[in-house]
């Protein structure tokens, strides 16, 4: 068998032949076959390896925000927006040591961001956290002008992120909330009422739902059911421009419970024929969706109607108990669900050939 004899210095793979073989260093053999020869020239390969050069710092620059929005509720200002959780490298950022807030008159000519910054007024932002953030400002010292609201964050490293999207709000006066606020239940719904403000308009809110947008000082809410409660609440807006409005705050919320005391409608269309020994009663049937029956009145010649039947089902009677040769007279009521009875319809007189 072969030897591969490997001294100091050398590496082992120096005179290195596939096949087996014999390996010593210095004065000590040991059997050497291709596979752990090749690990042994893998380790010194590693232990070697190359180290590249040392990356730069984080500049830690937050990202700027991009959804501030600012919108006029009564006589202030509410702000929105999102604080960036990222650098402008795509890192997370770590914290956000200040912000700058900036509303300041839009003013005329060109815009220029830092000039317009240096003289608009900074307010302060509580620590910032993940997650919206929501602000609100006095207008007094704004009515009747325009405004720009932009932000901006700064990072540990205190280095600033670029200025926000810009908010241009018009300011206008307050709007009062809706005064004499009131529900009403109708046979068609509920009906709200309040009093207007020239050139307002009213959202309507029945609990978190809008229900609609009117322009004047009422509403029929007709998508109620009797007997159960609602919660109701009217917002005045003005419109500033196509996307903008200024909002008052929300009236006091109003309950209601709407009770069906509304009765039918009375019948119509009520005939008298003669059958064979008796006054054949038809009429028409009633279109309410709560309709439960009809009640049948008769009276005897010029007398006061008195009950004849009731409960009745169909639109059809047959009265057997008319006497021939005596003149009767004829009414229809109808009732609903809730036992409200409707007017009488219009009579019809019958009398019995002898």
């Amino acid at each position: 068998m072969k030897r591969l004899d490997v001294k100091a210095g050398e590496t082992p793979w120096a005179n290195f032949k596939a096949g087996s073989i014999q390996c010593a260093v210095g004065r000590t053999p040991w059997p050497c076959t291709l596979g752990p020869c090749l690990l042994v020239a893998l380790a010194h390969l590693s232990s070697c390896g190359y180290i590249g050069d040392p990356l730069p710092p984080s500049l830690d620059i937050p990202i700027a925000i991009s959804n501030l929005r600012a919108t006029q509720i009564s006589d202030k200002l509410l702000i929105h927006y999102t604080p960036p959780t990222q650098t402008t490298e795509n890192l997370r950022l770590k914290s956000i040591e200040a912000t700058e807030l900036r509303v300041g008159p839009l003013g005329t000519g060109d815009f220029n961001i830092d000039q317009w910054a240096a003289s608009a007024g900074r307010f302060e932002v509580p620590p910032a956290k993940e997650g919206a953030v929501e602000l609100e400002l006095p207008i007094k010292d704004w009515i009747g002008r325009e405004v720009v609201v932009a932000v901006r964050v700064m990072s540990a490293k205190q280095r600033y992120s670029a200025w926000s999207n810009l908010a241009i709000a018009p300011i206008i006066a307050p709007l009062n909330p809706p005064s004499n606020f009131k529900a009403q239940s109708r046979a068609e719904g509920v009906l709200l009422q309040w009093q207007t403000t020239e050139g307002a308009e009213y959202r309507i809110f029945r609990g978190p739902t809008t229900l609609a947008s009117v322009t004047s000082g009422e509403y029929l809410d007709a998508s109620t059911e009797f007997d159960k409660p609602y919660s109701y609440q009217v917002q005045a807006f003005r419109k500033l421009n196509e996307k903008q409005t200024a909002e008052s705050l929300f009236s006091k919320p109003i309950e209601i419970t709407p009770k069906d005391t509304f009765p039918p409608g009375a019948p119509t269309g009520l005939q008298l024929i003669q059958g064979v020994a008796s006054i054949e009663i038809a009429w028409s049937r009633s279109s309410e969706p709560d309709l439960k029956s009809y009640k049948i009145w008769r009276a005897d010649g010029d007398s006061g109607f008195t009950l004849l039947a009731e409960a009745i089902n169909q639109t059809s009677h047959s009265d057997r108990t008319a006497a021939r040769g005596k003149k009767y007279r004829y009414a229809i009521t109808a009732i609903d669900n809730a036992g409200n009875e409707s007017e009488k319809s219009q009579t019809q007189e019958f009398t019995l050939p002898e």
